[in-house]
């Protein structure tokens, strides 16, 4: 038809929806929870790298308790320790210098 307008041709990359208007009360609830789900995801992350922090701080810690002081471990006891620890300090001073350098850009 002449007369025909196509909308996916004159809108390109926009959407168009039709949605039922939200009342004051609904809209406070939704925005209640969405912030009552947002503050606990963000608990979740937070409680997530703290258990990650104390757990790789104290396998780090007992590492080194193990390859320094430990007068009863054996020899291969003591290289496993020495690798996991300069493992984690490798790991951890890449990460920072990464950091740094991503920040710079």
């Amino acid at each position: 038809m002449p007369n025909e307008i196509r909308l996916d041709e004159a809108l390109g990359d926009a959407v168009i929806r039709i949605e039922p208007r939200e009342n004051p009360d609904d809209r406070a609830e939704r925005l209640r929870r969405e912030r009552a789900d947002s503050r606990f995801d963000l608990a979740k992350r937070y409680v997530a790298l703290a258990m990650f922090c104390i757990g790789l701080t104290a396998v780090t810690g007992l590492c080194v308790y193990v390859a320094l002081f430990d007068p009863s471990a054996s020899a291969d006891t003591r290289r496993w320790a020495q690798l996991v620890v300069s493992s984690v300090l490798t790991g951890g001073l890449s990460f920072m210098l990464g950091q740094a350098t991503a920040s710079r850009k």
